[in-house]
């Protein structure tokens, strides 16, 4: 009995936990809509479908297609800020590019899935990018472009210099819940 209990709890909570995963997705038109939580084509993930066809796998596409309740749009990539799946993900588009939101802090951290150029298997890696705004260029994070980007805060560059000489620029504080280089910069403030 005590087993059947404990199963049906562990059920229960799996259920839940399942349920609260998928959220609404749709696309963010502006970085205004982004910034306010405002999404077009809204799908509320638990009770309908829709999807957004991204055509990354074609370099040349440089629109997306978004299939709700029996309507396609076509939205070109560089007119619109972004999108939310399914899976709590959101994404920007930069250059026709899609970049996941890591974290939306004083700096803005992306990664993207890329192909690993020094491995001869084909292989993924996480690559890191940074923007100073929601709505500014995305760059690649390292130490070399945030000291160019914030060269005019002296405490900062001071305290980028001191903090990653040996760690990893893209590190994540756990203690803090923040990206170290995010925590860092707040102490330049």
């Amino acid at each position: 009995m005590k087993n059947n209990t404990s199963f049906a709890i562990c059920l229960f909570i799996a259920f839940i936990i399942s349920a609260c995963a998928y959220g609404q997705s749709g696309i963010y038109k502006t970085a205004e809509d982004y910034k306010n939580h405002h999404l077009s084509y809204e799908c509320d993930c638990k009770k309908s479908k829709h999807s957004i066809r991204l055509h990354d796998f074609l370099q040349d596409k440089q629109f997306i297609t978004v299939d709700k309740e029996g309507t396609r749009e076509i939205l070109k990539k560089n007119e619109i800020y972004g999108f939310a799946d399914c899976d709590s993900n959101v994404y920007r588009f930069f250059n026709n590019t899609k970049y996941r939101i890591e974290e939306p802090g004083d700096i803005y951290i992306y990664t993207r899935n890329e192909r690993d150029v020094e491995s001869k298997i084909f292989k993924l890696v996480k690559v890191y990018y940074f923007s100073v705004a929601p709505n500014s260029a995305i760059i690649p994070l390292s130490l070399a472009n945030l000291k160019r980007t914030y060269k005019t805060n002296d405490k900062f560059v001071d305290l980028l210099d001191a903090n990653f000489n040996k760690t990893d620029i893209s590190a994540y504080d756990d203690f803090h819940k923040t990206y170290r280089v995010n925590h860092v910069y707040q102490q330049s403030l």
